[in-house]
């Protein structure tokens, strides 16, 4: 029963159909077939105004004759409501890889609606969908947005990354993601310094004679640096080190709120937090990697 209906429905996919939106054929429209075999009339004078629309090289036609594309059916329509200068079209009503495709076909037919909207669309989900948007913005050499995108990708898989980029990407990538994994790995010394070292935490700016005062927290004192620390630890390193890009979720207030009992560690936990947004800033962009 279940593979008859997969046949079924591969054999109803390839049946010739016409798109619902884009039905009207007049001498002035031109012919676009889906993957799936389904017509768009289009016309003529609508695409040479929103497009540099070139068809695939290995497309031959006459101005009479269906013009077959890749693309499937969702992707076309999406993308000729764009040459049609229909207003709000909601991406945001739409999937990620729905949209990532109409990116794809904007860029390869040019068209510039399309084209403005998805790019600003990929800058607003580098977060989200970052090795996406990266290897979207590698193809196509949008540095700005690798630039925002690759801070997302750091410690990522670098056997998924690999296939999805040109070669000369990929050597650039490994030492930026170093760069935040370095950051990582050395975040216990950064407190070590400010702790152990230096051990000015619990001295009194006043103080003549720089008496160390009691910790606050007594014999919890330890204890509790090492929940910090754990928890620190935790968080970057089980994000592959993308935490590092919020801070603001890794020291979190029941971080504070341990603390509250000694102004030293409080502000000793907050010295840590300013040193790592410091050195994470300090990374260069991206495309200074290349």
């Amino acid at each position: 029963m279940a593979l008859s209906a997969f046949a079924g429905g591969l054999l109803n996919a390839t049946i010739p159909r016409v798109s619902d939106r884009f039905s009207t054929s007049t001498p002035t429209t031109i012919p676009f077939v889906s993957r799936y075999n389904t017509t768009f009339h289009i016309e003529r004078a609508k695409l040479e105004r929103a497009a540099d629309f070139v068809p695939p090289s290995t497309v031959t036609s006459s101005p009479t004759e269906p013009v077959t594309l890749s693309e499937n059916d969702d992707t076309l329509e999406l993308l000729f409501r764009f040459v049609y200068c229909e207003v709000h079209v909601d991406l945001d009503a739409i999937p990620f890889r729905s949209v990532a495709e109409l990116a794809e076909a904007a860029e390869k037919y040019m068209v510039y609606s399309a084209m403005t909207v998805s790019y600003l669309y990929m800058k607003s989900h580098a977060n989200e969908n970052a090795l996406e948007v990266f290897e979207f913005a590698a193809k196509h050499n949008h540095r700005d947005l690798l630039n925002i995108a690759a801070p997302y990708t750091i410690g990522s898989d670098l056997r998924f990354l690999e296939p999805k980029v040109s070669p000369s990407f990929v050597l650039p990538w490994v030492n930026f993601n170093n760069k935040y994994q370095q950051i990582a790995q050395r975040c216990m010394y950064v407190l070590d310094v400010k702790r152990n070292v230096h051990r000015w935490d619990h001295i009194e700016p006043d103080d003549e004679d720089d008496t160390v005062q009691p910790c606050g927290l007594g014999d919890d004192e330890e204890e509790t640096w090492g929940w910090l620390k754990r928890e620190v630890t935790h968080a970057l390193f089980m994000s592959g080190g993308c935490a590092l890009l919020d801070l603001d979720k890794v020291f979190t207030s029941e971080m504070l709120y341990s603390l509250e009992y000694c102004k030293f560690c409080d502000q000793t936990l907050r010295y840590w937090k300013r040193e790592l947004k410091r050195q994470v800033a300090g990374v260069r962009a991206f495309t200074t990697f290349m």
